[in-house]
């Protein structure tokens, strides 16, 4: 058996290497989402190509006997949260049972600890087998985490409608207001403070310290996702009296994928909640969605699932649960140790 890894920048690697690269993740998406169309190559080597640039992504390749047979990928945020790292393992189904998940997971953590990484997470789909590796290295569950979809066919309009017409009876001293990227200057700053509303969402065992957002940040996304033939909706809920921004939603469009638009943030300040915003900035950028990307057909999102506030909001909109992932969590140490016992 002649075994070969290669390590991959995803921003500069030869085409060649990525579209193996894209056929392995594929696999994989297959596997989670047997239902689903595999994204469009366009799409995806946009977003490995200009990928946020205060993320680190080291990926690597697995080759058995000439044949891409497994991946593994990390991800680091390089200006925050610096003990943190996010990793995925995936090996080819007719390459399994060989010993290459532990190849991939040795490659992993050797960079993890060359970045001083001491803890790794990795979503895992329930239904895969994944979990029972997870569990040997020495992670633990830590968070619930629920994909759910919106087709847009299957949307009650008159529902969506009246949630918008209803929204002044509890909220009379707010106002919404549309901004499409990039954000005007006036308004991005503000904004920005508005994103730390994230800080308070479920993370359930989930551990890692509260993010901090700032303009640059922003405008460097805002940039990436030009790069990627992407354009950012946010609909923003301020107090009229004070001016406050209270609360916010995003969806992004993918001009190379317009089928499919993520879901991003959707938050309310904790000072202006109960007051139906929530409900509100939803339904009015579905309506926003409609008529400007008719393309679209369906809407994904995330979210914890203990996060039930938000999830009855989904539920109530028409979204539909399509995978359930379980994230996992646990010092880079063990794994180390893992290593270092040999074990299977």
């Amino acid at each position: 058996m002649s075994i070969r890894i290669e390590k991959i920048d995803q921003r500069s690697a030869p085409e060649e290497t990525m579209t193996r690269l894209y056929e392995l993740w594929c696999l994989w998406d297959a596997e989670a989402l047997p239902d689903d169309p595999p994204e469009p190559y366009a799409q995806w080597i946009a977003d490995m190509r200009h990928y946020l640039t205060t993320r680190y992504s080291p990926k690597w390749l697995l080759y058995d006997n000439g044949k891409a047979a497994g991946i593994a990928a990390g991800r680091m945020d390089t200006e925050q949260n610096l003990e943190n790292a996010h990793g995925v393992v995936y090996v080819h189904p007719n390459h399994r049972g060989r010993g290459h998940a532990r190849r991939l997971v040795q490659e992993l953590v050797d960079e993890l600890e060359r970045n001083d990484r001491t803890r790794l997470s990795a979503d895992i789909p329930a239904h895969f087998e994944g979990r029972g590796l997870a569990e040997a290295v020495g992670l633990t569950p830590v968070m619930r985490e629920k994909r759910s979809r919106l087709r847009l066919d299957d949307i009650d309009r008159h529902l969506i409608r009246s949630w918008i017409e209803r929204a002044p009876q509890r909220a009379a001293d707010y106002e919404l207001f549309f901004s499409r990227s990039p954000m005007t200057e006036e308004v991005v700053h503000d904004f920005v403070e508005l994103q730390h509303v994230m800080n308070t969402a479920p993370r359930e065992d989930y551990e890692e310290d509260d993010e901090t957002f700032t303009v640059e940040e922003w405008r460097n996304r805002e940039r990436d996702a030009i790069s990627r033939s992407e354009e950012i909706f946010t609909y923003i809920a301020r107090h009229k009296s004070s001016g406050e921004f209270a609360g916010y939603t995003n969806i992004v469009y993918q001009g190379l994928y317009p089928q499919l638009a993520w879901q991003w943030d959707t938050g309310v300040d904790p000072a202006h909640r109960n007051k139906g915003l929530g409900r509100w900035l939803k339904a009015a950028m579905i309506e926003k969605v409609a008529e400007s990307f008719p393309e679209v057909e369906r809407i994904d999102t995330f979210n914890a699932g203990s996060n039930e506030a938000m999830i009855n909001i989904n539920v109530e909109m028409g979204f539909k649960p399509i995978l359930e992932e379980q994230v996992y969590q646990g010092p880079v140490s063990s794994v180390r140790a893992w290593l270092d016992r040999g074990s299977s």
